[in-house]
């Protein structure tokens, strides 16, 4: 015999919500299993006032389908901050303060890479010397550390090259030479997420310690086309062909998913690659990327040329660059008075050539992975997780009832609620049950971009305590975290 509480305003058990109870009107629901090697009648009983006997084949369990959400993981941002970058450095700050607070509440570990001539990873003071750093975004505290007075993104200004070589090593490697994939080391995992912006093309190289930690093999002089290495100058971009290829040697011995933001002119100009007219021994005919004139030794010139988005997005998409004949072949969004987040998902590139739109491009990425989800968290008055292990489900709209458990092992649950290109889904979320946590519910939190939700058309409780649970309303542009505190019981 089991016995299962239940609330008066509810026309069915909570836990049994698909079985044909008649009377409910006391607050007890009890199950009596007659038989001994297999169950021959349930015998239910409601608050004494009414019994009824179903066969086994009558009932229908319950459908609680496990909560599986993409939202959260190691992302990696890296941030050009080389000198080109110039004026615009307040947008990138910005910027990357927007890809911070999209993300907010969530179960998302964030490390951001800076690069110029060489890369280094942002940090708190007290880490600064570190080789890695990740922010944990479902801890307010570490979401306020790099949004708030003092943050390390204050200090994203530009000056100096363009390492994307450096940036890549930085992302993926560790201080010896090591991938992350091959520590194993859930303190310093292997991104799931990198998402590369930068405003041009590659300037210089880990070679003659330009660089930090140790050196990789990267590619010999020889395996780089003998047109990008004749005469290897240039007006526009000061284009390093073996910094190209460097990059793109380590990139391919990953599997992550990189997503390249390319922000800036260059994105929309056709950059010449060699200073000189090249013979046409070395450029031969078969190479048929667009020609180009520009300005040199007070004369014009004519040259091959190769525009940014290109450099950019063959990187990301593992093509040779020497190989682009004036067609893309990598999947690129360019801002076009928005950016489509359904787009971004399978996006080599996303360009524009104007950094007030970098903010929109990343906040995009981050809606692509979290946009539409419901984070829930269990604290305790002080701010730390409930260890005791408590299941949230989500119902409403139509949907199966998902479930999905916060304990000492995982802090935050997560679902997908605003799927299926809806602009906007509103559910019930409430906890299965705190009994035997030794705490009760006494308050409920939620933010949305790191901004707390006080419309109560969008958040309202489902009844008058806290355990009955929230009705909340998630839009697809949004990621909402919430909070359900805990006291003693």
């Amino acid at each position: 015999e089991m016995t299962v509480d239940t609330d008066a305003s509810h026309t069915t058990p909570r836990h049994l919500t698909r079985c044909p109870i008649l009377n409910t009107s006391g607050r007890r629901v009890t199950v009596s299993v007659n038989g001994v090697k297999g169950i021959d009648l349930l015998s239910f009983t409601g608050g004494g006032t009414e019994r009824v006997d179903l066969k086994p084949a009558a009932i229908e369990p319950p459908e609680f389908l496990q909560a599986r959400s993409g939202c959260g993981g190691p992302v990696t941002l890296i941030v050009d901050t080389s000198g080109s970058i110039g004026s615009a450095d307040s947008d990138v700050r910005d910027g990357v303060r927007s890809f911070v607070s999209t993300f907010a509440g969530t179960p998302t570990q964030l490390q951001i890479v800076r690069f110029a001539a060489t890369a280094d990873v942002l940090s708190p003071p007290a880490f600064s010397s570190d080789w890695n750093y990740w922010y944990d975004l479902s801890e307010q505290d570490d979401v306020d550390d790099l949004l708030g007075s003092g943050s390390p993104i204050d200090g994203l200004n530009s000056n100096g090259a363009t390492n994307w070589e450096d940036a890549i090593y930085r992302t993926f490697y560790t201080e010896t030479g090591q991938t992350y994939q091959a520590l194993g080391n859930p303190a310093n995992p292997p991104a799931e997420l990198v998402v590369f912006f930068t405003d041009g093309m590659p300037t210089q190289d880990r070679v003659d310690d330009s660089r930090t930690g140790a050196s990789t093999p990267g590619v010999d002089e020889d395996d780089i086309p003998q047109r990008f290495r004749y005469d290897n100058r240039t007006v526009t971009t000061q284009f390093s062909a073996r910094g190209w290829y460097r990059a793109w040697w380590l990139l391919n011995q990953q599997s992550t998913r990189v997503i390249g933001v390319g922000v800036g002119p260059e994105f929309n100009d056709e950059a010449p690659l060699e200073f000189n007219n090249v013979p046409e021994s070395v450029s031969d005919a078969s190479w048929s990327a667009p020609y180009d004139w520009y300005y040199a030794a007070s004369e014009w010139r004519y040259s091959r040329a190769i525009p940014g988005e290109a450099a950019l997005g063959d990187l990301v998409a593992g093509n040779d660059l020497s190989d682009y004949a004036g067609t893309p072949n990598f999947l690129k969004v360019e801002y076009d008075g928005g950016w489509d987040a359904e787009a971004v998902k399978t996006a080599h590139i996303l360009t524009t050539s104007n950094f007030e739109f970098f903010g929109g491009a990343l906040e995009s990425i981050a809606l692509s992975e979290c946009g539409g989800t419901l984070t829930v968290q269990t604290r305790k008055a002080d701010g730390t997780p409930l260890s005791e292990a408590v299941t949230y489900e989500v119902s409403g709209d139509g949907r199966p009832v998902t479930e999905s458990t916060t304990s000492a092992v995982n802090k935050t649950a997560a679902f997908d609620i605003a799927a299926d290109g809806a602009p906007s889904a509103r559910v019930l979320l409430r906890p299965r049950s705190l009994e035997g946590t030794g705490f009760e519910a006494d308050d409920w939190t939620c933010r949305s971009k790191n901004v707390p939700i006080t419309d109560t058309g969008k958040l309202s409780w489902n009844g008058a305590n806290p355990e009955d649970g929230i009705n909340i309303r998630v839009d697809a542009n949004e990621a909402v975290s919430c909070i359900l505190w805990v006291d003693p019981a």
